[in-house]
């Protein structure tokens, strides 16, 4: 730990909406509930994101060495991928172990998900051993598990980056909001990514490349979830992110609504009018005033005190 310190890190941060991760995890523990079991984390989506993004980016793959005296650019030739696991222990003090998955850019999301469960199976048991941490390129950790929103964590020597993830959550004026006006503004929960890497080797705009790759992949794109559902055989296909698409805002949705129904009352009253009275008002209003009228029939023929008689004999009366 001491070590670190000795170590001139930068950190990127980015903030990525998180409704579409949201939603897959549902869909995919959805299917395992029904056929193998298990759950699946946003851990293992985020850690999945982390080392394609490491593959679209290698430049982040990388770290410092001294050889013979002399500053070396390492360049490992796989992804060895360090998970931080927060252990307490009987006395219930607190120790960080982090152990790593080997080889992680030749697995598919099935076997990454296998070998990071069998990681922290052996860690919860006691059974890791040296080798289970030597050779680690990169490391993840999740303090957002436990409400942390954002966190700059320490890289120790001989890694390159060590990615930090914060809790998933809306913004803090949103967090008194009800559902359904979350819903009406089309409000996502977003989680903070933070990228601490060794300034040595690796530069800002790189580590800002490395960020934006996550948060595409975690919007879906470059089939990402295309590929965890093959390798899980989920047998749909996965959502798509999309741009909301704007129905006006409350007040117009009202006034609109009002509209309607105004509409719906005019034809409803118009249907339940008499048919037959309709023409002899019709008829009356185009034929010539006879002295019949003043006697309040309706058309000179009939003196019953109808409403179209007395409309009809209203200007004849008098």
């Amino acid at each position: 730990m001491d070590a670190s310190l000795e170590m001139p890190t930068a950190t990127s941060v980015r903030t990525v909406p998180m409704k579409l991760v949201i939603d897959h995890r549902t869909m995919i523990n959805a299917h395992l509930a029904r056929t193998i079991g298990g759950k699946v984390s946003f851990t293992h989506i985020i850690g999945w994101a982390m080392v394609q993004a490491m593959k679209a980016v290698p430049a982040m793959n990388v770290a410092y060495q001294v050889v013979d005296g002399k500053p070396m650019l390492v360049e490992p030739d796989t992804i060895n991928l360090g998970i931080a696991i927060d252990m307490t222990k009987p006395d219930g003090t607190r120790q960080l172990l982090v152990p790593n998955i080997r080889s992680c850019e030749q697995l598919t999301f099935g076997q990454f998900w296998s070998a990071y469960e069998q990681v922290v199976s052996k860690a919860r048991k006691g059974q890791l051993t040296v080798d289970d941490f030597a050779g680690t390129t990169a490391s993840l950790t999740n303090p957002g598990g436990i409400g942390t929103n954002h966190s700059i964590p320490r890289l120790m020597p001989g890694q390159g980056l060590i990615l930090g993830v914060g809790s998933i959550e809306y913004a803090p004026g949103y967090l008194g909001a009800s559902p359904e006006r979350l819903n009406e503004l089309g409000i996502s929960k977003v989680m903070s990514l933070t990228s601490t890497y060794d300034h040595r080797v690796i530069q800002g705009a790189q580590s800002g490349e490395f960020l934006r790759a996550m948060e595409n992949l975690l919007l879906g794109r470059n089939g990402f979830y295309e590929e965890i559902f093959t390798s899980l055989r989920i047998p749909y296909a996965p959502l798509e992110w999309d741009t909301d698409i704007y129905v006006g805002s409350a007040p117009e949705l009202v006034d609109k609504e009002a509209r309607v129904l105004e509409l719906i009352s005019r034809t409803a009253r118009s249907a339940t009018s008499s048919p037959t009275s309709t023409r002899s008002r019709t008829a009356c209003a185009t034929m010539p005033t006879s002295p019949s009228r003043r006697t309040g029939s309706r058309c000179g023929t009939s003196t019953a005190p109808s409403r179209a008689g007395r409309w009809a004999g209203s200007r004849a009366r008098p």
